[in-house]
């Protein structure tokens, strides 16, 4: 029968897209089935998960529909607040609710934490062991949060401190800007005017009936939901939750919450920002879309692919652009992502090299983009996006299981606060691929062309006083010069689909040995060029592989003239690609692979780090077999590199972070130090090229010392073969060892007490104070130093912020060390108001004198000692846990699972140890105290 060309292509078209109208575009996306959920009589929502990926734990969340939005002008960072005066109290009076939580092993800010943004407020209580009581003491504290806030007038007034105190570390010049940008990112919106931080004079000075007033008027149950993930059964929690919430009543008449929206324009929206404290520049240009918050359908999910696609595809292209010798930005990218609830944004990030040539920058990423939307993408950029993107949902479907409770608990707060599905990432899978079949070019363009609309522009410049900034007019003719640029032509894609390993020459070498280390149930597998890999099979994270190649050495080998280029040997790498590709035709080869590998140079070990998934173990074992082999050496790439570093020079300038570190540096080493150059001009003028080459050839290339080890979820007879491939042909030609030296530069004296002052926007005080002793290296010293900083955090906790308001937190950082020489070392760290910084510091040695003096608080080791062992069952759920041992038990001879290496050496820890370990850290230690203060204004 003679059918017409036209009929012919009508039944083709019908034919090849069967699949697709089987899956209709205006059906739901499928959901996840395994998630339970049910709203309760009083409005309350609740989800459960069950997941085994952390065994015997489960995590606790309160999701609310509750955030600064909801604000008057007299509340004023009230929603934040109130997120604080959860922990304060509830029916668990005082501090209670922490203590409660902490006797189980839960630690404030890691297990125990809170966040409040514009639109949400979330509790979380994470990996708590699955105990009868536990559960119900979880379930206590969510009921608190959500029904029982005391907020007593003492807790309210001791918490006004910690929140200027915590806005007051928050303060920089970035977070200025965005402030000042807040007007027109947020055009004619309540966003704009609430700031989820507030205003410090609200914070300071609201009447309590205020704070409960927005309590009682927001905290409550139809804007509520209780999310609990984890290994536990579902009935009972079920059960559980519904009797204990369900008699918390509705609220009667409750106020409307409503959404709220950013409003368009048809004008460009421009806003130009500077402060003192920044000297670089930045460009971002957005265009507005409005996101309904409907259910998902496989339609909307089609345009959410083809959209990444073309964003993908446009984003390798100006990363081409970036590796041109005299390209004018730093970098750029292009994303779609939220602006609001209500609200998507298309944007451009650049970041100009100078505030000379931001005009320069915007000009060239604008013509890219209008070159994108004149004549879309190749059909060989699009075989290379659809085998990206359907390597990324294949590796969702695989790793599903691996799914972390905090990622899970994303997927369901976007369900219950933004009515997104909870997918079903097989069926998500099975549609990607359906979709991706059938994806044309043309509907890539016209899609990507709905993102570059005239209208809902906005562009908002961070600048430099005194330079010429981008201007709203010069922007303006910039766009229109590109849209009406005849000299754009089509993207020419040069890449090809090519091999890895394209030109070079394997000879495969053999296995001539295998043996057991039955301790740790690994494999020893020697290697005819003299390697010896260490391989232990775990699935522990499904279809994932990990790689380490280790060798002691590292930068104590080199002469003091290297340091510099070896501090940037590291980015140079990775910039600088593999073999015969360049980093950008590297990401091309290895399209539709997960696969990927690093080096690491530090102080006393040089490494290799790999990661893959099983499929792609064979890519995994290429690369490192090309790191070894064929490193490649960009001479352009390293100019660039150079060039780059002056504008980090100009970010130093005026940033604060940049400042201390460099002062801490100098208090410690002076200005003149070997080992520990600060990043000035000096410091860029003395990298050299050839120096980085010659590091890289005498710390990787003789690949003899080092060794291999492979952890992952692939059997031994699937390795094998590939280890004889790529690692037994690692030309190896003398089997030597090398190990480190002691290259340790000393501290300027004993005792370090210094002040520098700095001009400050924002005045603020920098505590840093240290500590450092010789320690012989154990396990019991490792633990017993963790403990120590643990147990000072909490007290820190209890005086420095809660007792005196005088910071909104502490850091304390411990070691003990084995190399370049055994010793223990401590780090604290605070910022606080500086009127008050005597005596914090008063306090901090007070504490320390106290645990030296043998005064323990019983209470807080148990809670100390209790959250290690929770840390340490929750770690062994991971492969990175498998792939610590393996290396721990070659490298240091003793297998840390053992109970005597970890059981019983917690056992061991009591106040006395702890008094002895404070007396031997603390008792003629080496000491620095570096304060930064503010310079007063009228200084120079």
């Amino acid at each position: 029968m003679f059918i017409e060309k036209p009929l012919f292509a009508v039944m083709l078209f019908v034919l090849t897209n069967a699949g697709l109208h089987g899956q209709d575009l205006d059906s739901a996306m499928p959901a996840q089935k395994d998630v339970r959920t049910d709203t309760l009589a009083n409005g309350m929502t609740y989800y459960l998960f069950h997941t085994d990926v952390v065994a015997n734990v489960a995590s606790y969340y309160l999701v609310q529909n509750v955030g600064s939005v909801l604000e008057n002008e007299e509340q004023l960072g009230l929603a934040h607040f109130l997120e604080h005066m959860a922990f304060k109290g509830t029916h668990f009076k005082g501090q209670g609710l922490l203590n409660t939580l902490e006797r189980a092993g839960a630690v404030f800010g890691r297990d125990i934490n809170a966040h409040t943004s514009y639109d949400e407020t979330v509790f979380h209580i994470n990996h708590i062991p699955i105990a009868d009581t536990l559960i119900n003491t979880c379930l206590e504290v969510l009921y608190g949060w959500s029904n029982n806030l005391l907020l007593s007038e003492q807790d309210i007034d001791e918490e006004r401190r910690v929140i200027v105190e915590e806005n007051r570390v928050r303060q920089n010049g970035r977070l200025r800007i965005y402030e000042k940008h807040a007007s027109s990112r947020f055009h004619n919106s309540i966003y704009a005017q609430r700031m989820p931080m507030g205003s410090m004079d609200v914070v300071q000075n609201f009447e309590y009936k205020t704070l409960r007033e927005f309590y009682h008027n927001w905290y409550r149950t139809d804007l509520q939901a209780i999310v609990i993930i984890g290994d536990f059964k579902l009935d009972d929690m079920e059960e559980r939750i519904r009797n204990k919430f369900s008699g918390i009543p509705r609220v009667k008449n409750p106020k409307k919450r409503d959404d709220f929206n950013v409003d368009e324009n048809h004008e460009l929206i421009y806003n130009l920002a500077t402060d003192k404290e920044v000297a670089t520049t930045g460009i971002n240009f957005f265009i507005k879309h409005c996101d309904g918050t409907g259910a998902d359908t496989v339609g909307d999910f089609k345009s959410s692919l083809i959209r990444s696609m073309a964003l993908s595809m446009l984003n390798s292209r100006l990363k081409e652009c970036q590796q041109q010798t005299d390209v004018p930005f730093l970098h750029t990218s292009v994303k779609y992502s939220k602006l609001t609830r209500g609200t998507k944004q298309f944007s451009i990030e650049i970041y100009p090299k100078t505030p000379d040539v931001q005009q320069e920058a915007f000009a060239l990423v604008i013509k890219e983009l209008n070159r994108a939307v004149k004549y879309g993408f190749t059909d060989t950029e699009i075989k290379r996006a659809k085998k990206k993107f359907l390597k990324i949902f294949e590796d969702q479907r695989a790793n599903e299981d691996n799914l972390s409770h905090k990622d899970m608990a994303d997927l369901v707060k976007r369900n219950f606060l933004e009515h997104k599905t909870i997918p079903d990432f097989t069926a998500k899978n099975s549609i990607v691929k359906q979709l991706l079949e059938q994806i044309t070019a043309m509907e890539v363009h016209n899609e990507f062309r709905k993102l570059y609309t005239k209208k809902n522009q906005v562009l908002l410049v961070t600048g430099v006083e005194g330079k010429d900034n981008l201007s709203r007019q010069q922007a303006i003719s910039i766009m229109d010069d590109a849209e009406q640029d005849p000299s754009i032509t089509p993207y020419v894609d040069r890449s090809e689909d090519q091999d890895l390993i394209a030109g070079v020459h394997i000879e495969a070498g053999k296995i001539v040995r295998e043996s057991e280390l039955d301790d740790i149930g690994a494999t020893v597998i020697e290697l005819s060029n003299g390697a010896t890999v260490f391989f232990k099979y775990s699935d522990k994270t499904k279809n994932n592989i990990c790689l380490e190649a280790f060798s002691y050495g590292g930068k104590s080998l080199l002469d003091d003239k290297e340091i510099p280029s070896a501090a940037l040997l590291m980015h140079f790498v990775e910039k600088s690609g593999l073999g015969q590709y360049s980093a950008q035709e590297l990401e091309k080869v290895l399209a539709g692979k997960t696969a990927g590998t690093a080096i690491m140079l530090s102080d006393q070990s040089e490494s290799i780090l790999g990661h893959a998934v099983r499929e792609n173990a064979e890519t995994l074992l290429q690369l490192v077999h090309l790191r070894f082999v064929s490193p490649r050496w960009d001479p352009e790439v390293f100019q660039r590199l150079k060039k780059d570093l002056a504008y980090t020079l100009k970010i130093k300038k005026e940033d604060i972070g940049y400042k201390i570190n460099d002062g801490l540096i100098t208090a410690l080493y002076g200005n003149k130090s070997r080992r520990h150059r600060i990043w000035d001009r000096s410091f860029v003028d003395d990298l050299d090229f050839n120096v980085m080459q010659k590091i890289y050839s005498e710390r990787f290339n003789p690949a003899s010392d080092f060794k291999f080890f492979i952890v992952g979820d692939i059997e031994i007879a699937c390795l094998r073969p590939l280890l004889e491939t790529y690692i037994a042909s690692i030309p190896i030609k003398n089997k030597t060892s090398e190990n480190w030296k002691n290259s340790e530069e000393k501290w300027l004296g004993r005792t370090i007490k210094k002040q520098v002052f700095l001009a400050m926007e924002e005045p603020k005080a920098s505590v840093y104070i240290g500590y450092r002793n010789s320690m012989r290296y154990s396990l019991k010293n490792t633990v017993l130093s963790q403990t120590v900083a643990a147990m000072l955090q909490q007290r820190f906790m209890k005086t420095l912020r809660e007792a005196e308001g005088g910071t909104y937190g502490t850091s304390v950082r411990t070691s003990v060390v084995r190399i370049p020489k055994e010793q223990a070392k401590m780090t604290i760290a605070f910022d606080c108001n500086p009127e008050m910084t005597e005596k914090l510091i008063g306090i901090v040695y007070r504490e320390i004198e106290k645990m030296s003096h043998g005064h323990i608080d019983t209470s807080d080791l148990s809670k100390t000692l209790r959250s290690h062992e929770n840390s340490r069952k929750t770690q062994k759920n991971y492969m990175d846990h498998d792939m610590k041992r393996l290396i721990t038990y070659v490298l240091e001879g003793y297998d840390m699972d053992h109970p005597k290496n970890h059981e019983d050496v917690l056992d061991s820890i009591t106040p006395k140890a702890i008094q002895q370990f404070a007396q031997q850290m603390f008792d003629g230690a080496d000491t620095f105290e570096v304060i930064f203060r503010p310079k007063e204004k009228n200084e120079s």
